[in-house]
C-alpha cells in the first residue's frame, strides 16, 4: 500500500503514533487553554471581578491592559512536551527504520532477550547478532550461578546454530576465523561449566562430519583440560580425532622446512590444542601410547609443542604431569633427530655448565 514495505509501515507507524500524540497535546494546549470566563489576573488567575484597577492583590502583578485580564493563559510545559513528542516520534521512525534495514530486527533486541531466543525456531539472525555482541564484549562476569547457567545454555544453543559444512566450504577466511572466535568464547564460559556437561556437549561436536566442528571440539576440550580441576576420561574416538589432526601437519609458513624450529602459520596454531587434549587423556599415561604419533611430521609444531608440555608439567593436577612425563619418555625412546633440541628447551642448563 502506497509503495511502503511492512517494516516501513511498522516504523513509520510507531513514530507516527508518537508524533500524533504530540500534535494532540499541542492542539489541546492551544485550543483548550485554561482561562476563567471573568475578569482575572493573567499571572495567577485570581478573581478580580470585585477588584478595581489592574494590579492583583494576590500576587502583586499588574496586567498590561484590561483586555489582557480576559485572555487565556498557555501552559508552557504542555507546549514543550508536545514539541518533544514530535521530535522523539520523528527520531524513532528515522533511526529505527535505518538500523533495522542495516542490521535487521534482532539488532534492536536487548542481549538478555537474545540469550533466551537464540537457538529457537526462526532465530537464525539472532544467533549472528549474539555472536557479534559476544565477540565485542569482555569475558562475561557472572553475578550468580543461575546467570552463569543461563549464559552457558545460550552458548550451547549458539554452537548448534553454526553454519553448515557446505556454507563453510565456500566461506571467506574471515568466516573461519569467526568460528575459532566462537571457540575462544566457549572456553571462557566452559571454564566454569560442569565437566560432565562439557563432555556431553563436546561429544556431539567430535562426532560431526564437519572438520571445523571436530577441531572446535578439540579446542574446547583443550581449554577444559587446562582449567578444570578434573576432566572425565575421554573415549577412543577422542584419541583418534587428535591423532588424525596431528598426523596431517601443515606446510611451514616460512623457511626451507628443514630448520630446527619451523615457523607455524598463524591459522594452524590452534592445531596444537589436539596435543594438549592428549596430554590430559587418561589412556595416554603409557609411553607406548604415543609411539604412533611421533614422527618427523611433528617438527612443524615444535615451538607450540614446548609450550604444551610446559603447561602440562607445571599443571597443579597430577594426571597432567603424569601424561607429560610419559610423552617426554616416549620422545627419548623415539630416536628422532630433533628430540635433543626439545630436551634442551625443556631443561635448560645453567650458563656455567653449558658444553662448548
Amino acid at each position: 500500500m502506497f509503495g511502503l514495505t511492512l517494516s516501513e509501515w511498522l516504523w513509520y507507524g510507531a513514530g507516527g503514533v508518537v508524533v500524533a500524540g504530540g500534535l494532540v497535546g499541542l492542539v489541546r494546549t492551544w485550543v483548550c487553554r485554561r482561562r476563567p470566563r471573568w475578569r482575572h489576573c493573567p499571572r495567577c488567575l485570581y478573581d478580580m471581578r470585585a477588584t478595581g484597577g489592574r494590579r492583583c492583590p494576590e500576587c502583586g502583578g499588574e496586567a498590561r491592559s484590561e483586555r489582557a485580564m480576559f485572555r487565556a493563559r498557555s501552559r508552557r510545559r504542555h507546549v514543550v512536551a508536545g514539541l518533544a513528542m514530535l521530535l522523539i516520534g520523528a527520531g524513532i521512525a528515522i533511526h529505527g527504520y535505518t538500523r533495522q534495514q542495516a542490521q535487521g530486527w534482532w539488532s534492536l533486541v536487548p542481549t538478555a532477550v537474545l540469550l533466551e531466543a537464540v537457538g529457537r525456531p526462526g532465530s537464525g539472525e539472532a544467533s549472528a547478532v549474539l555472536r557479534s555482541r559476544l565477540a565485542q564484549a569482555r569475558p562475561p562476569a557472572f553475578n550468580s550461578l543461575e546467570e552463569q547457567r543461563r549464559h552457558l545454555r545460550a552458548l550451547e544453543r549458539l554452537q548448534r546454530t553454526r553454519p553448515s559444512p557446505e556454507a563453510l566450504a565456500g566461506a571467506p577466511p574471515t568466516a573461519t576465523r569467526r568460528i575459532w572466535l566462537e571457540s575462544s568464547m566457549a572456553r571462557l564460559v566452559y571454564e566454569l561449566a560442569d565437566p560432565d556437561l562439557l563432555l556431553e556437549q563436546a561429544e556431539r561436536l567430535i562426532g560431526s562430519d564437519d572438520v571445523e566442528t571436530r577441531n572446535m571440539a578439540l579446542t574446547l576440550m583443550a581449554g577444559a583440560a587446562r582449567d578444570l580441576d578434573s576432566l572425565p576420561p575421554l573415549g577412543e574416538h577422542w584419541k583418534q580425532a587428535a591423532e588424525s589432526r596431528l598426523g596431517r601437519p601443515p606446510a611451514p609458513g616460512r623457511g626451507s622446512g628443514r630448520q630446527r624450529e619451523p615457523l607455524v602459520p598463524l591459522e594452524y596454531e590452534d592445531d596444537t590444542q589436539a596435543l594438549i587434549v592428549l596430554l590430559a587423556c587418561e589412556d595416554m599415561s603409557d609411553p607406548n601410547a604415543w609411539s604412533a604419533l611421533l614422527g618427523e611430521g611433528m617438527r612443524i609444531y615444535f615451538a607450540p609443542l614446548i609450550n604444551a608440555i610446559n603447561l602440562a608439567q607445571t599443571s597443579p593436577h597430577e594426571h597432567h604431569r603424569r601424561h607429560a612425563e610419559a610423552f617426554t619418555r616416549a620422545l627419548d625412546d623415539s630416536g628422532l633427530g630433533w628430540v635433543e633440541h626439545v630436551r634442551r628447551r625443556l631443561h635448560p642448563q645453567p650458563r656455567g655448565n653449558t658444553p662448548r
